[in-house]
């Protein structure tokens, strides 16, 4: 029966009485490894019979590590592998057999190197983000439900504030259940302000690198705003995936009393972010929800269909308490006529009016829905 674990890391200790070597499980059936520490508080490295027929093992691994390097030869059968509390800063899978993989590192990671050819399923959660000279080797070319995670540590000061992304999350349609779903990889940023950049050096842009995946079709962005302006940051976002076909911003979700920035904030730098021109070629949707109305944002609506010239639909979700007298109220019909290679229509086919602004009560929420539709001439 092969035992794996036998190398010890400098500083690890070697204490079979602390972390109990476990039989080998039967092959069907999943495992949990459970370590220890030693009268010193030194964190152990476990030793673990396993039955070279395994297919299915859960380790636990909170006070103890293991070496996957010894662990998956031992298993050319192992099919799915779930690792709680990863501890190393290195994760090195090496698998021909492994069909799913589910882990949560509670540690700074510096390197993550995965090779699995049939691997599917991947589920990733990392709690204190990359090391800033992390790096990424990734194969496993038939991952279709892919689930990747993680806290982060960069910002951008570039705009008059200082803008934090919190967390990133990478999705697939089957991710989220959507079996036969469009084929949309979702990257999901919180994004958000702060007072100071403390330690944090990395920009958005290394941040976004750090996924195994690069066709993204759908961008989905959470705003904290702390009533700042948003929009050269936002198309600064979009500029990097400029293939996107969706773009959904939800700002202040969990804020809804926010204030508005002094006057003489900086927020609004650079100033000539209203005349941007961004290639947005694939982008066909738009959703903004928190929608205020202000001057600011009637001036991003200006710039995507601008740079969208296969835009067909904005929605946009207005608090309830936006008076009709706002900015957007007044402009938004402009803005539509403002693009004459585009139309507007409301209802079935044929059924082409003005630009209008249609308000309607959501059911179970305090926004309003305005839709505009645009349509490309000929469709």
């Amino acid at each position: 029966m092969p035992t794996f674990g036998k190398t010890y890391a400098p500083g690890a200790t070697r204490m079979p009485s602390s972390c109990r070597a476990l039989n080998a499980p039967p092959p069907s059936h999943s495992v949990s490894a459970h370590g220890s520490r030693d009268r010193d508080g030194r964190r152990c490295w476990c030793l673990m019979k396993v039955s070279r027929a395994l297919e299915s093992l859960s380790l636990s691994l909170r006070d103890c590590n293991i070496d996957l390097g010894y662990l998956l030869p031992c298993c050319p059968r192992l099919r799915k592998l779930q690792i709680d509390s990863w501890q190393l800063d290195s994760l090195t899978v090496h698998s021909p057999s492994l069909e799913e993989l589910d882990l949560s590192a509670p540690v700074l990671l510096r390197r993550i190197d995965i090779s699995a050819t049939v691997l599917k399923t991947l589920r990733l959660f990392v709690i204190h983000s990359f090391d800033n000279e992390f790096t990424l080797k990734f194969s496993a070319p038939l991952v279709d439900n892919l689930t990747w995670r993680y806290v982060c540590h960069s910002t951008s000061e570039r705009f008059g504030v200082i803008w934090f992304m919190w967390s990133l999350t990478l999705l697939t349609p089957k991710s989220l259940g959507h079996v036969h779903g469009l084929p949309d990889n979702i990257l999901w940023l919180n994004i958000g302000t702060r007072d100071n950049l403390g330690n944090v050096s990395r920009s958005f842009e290394q941040e976004i690198s750090r996924i195994p995946v690069r066709n993204i079709s759908c961008l989905v962005l959470q705003l904290a705003t702390k009533g700042h302006v948003y929009g050269a940051m936002l198309l600064d976002l979009i500029g990097l995936y400029s293939s996107i076909q969706r773009l959904q911003v939800t700002i202040n979700r969990y804020d809804k009393k926010v204030k508005a920035c002094s006057v003489n904030c900086p927020c609004h730098q650079p100033y000539n972010w209203r005349s941007q021109i961004i290639s947005l070629t694939d982008l066909k949707e738009v959703s903004i929800e928190g929608f205020k109305g202000e001057e600011h944002e009637v001036g991003l609506l200006k710039v995507l269909p601008r740079c969208a010239v296969m835009l067909e639909r904005v929605t946009i979700n207005f608090p309830r308490n936006v008076p009709r007298s706002c900015t957007a109220y007044m402009e938004l019909p402009s803005i539509l006529k403002a693009h004459p290679s585009v139309k507007f229509k409301k209802g079935g086919p044929g059924a082409a009016v003005e630009p209008t602004v249609c308000n309607r009560k959501v059911p179970g929420s305090s926004h309003s829905l305005c839709t505009f539709v645009w349509v490309r001439l000929g469709a």
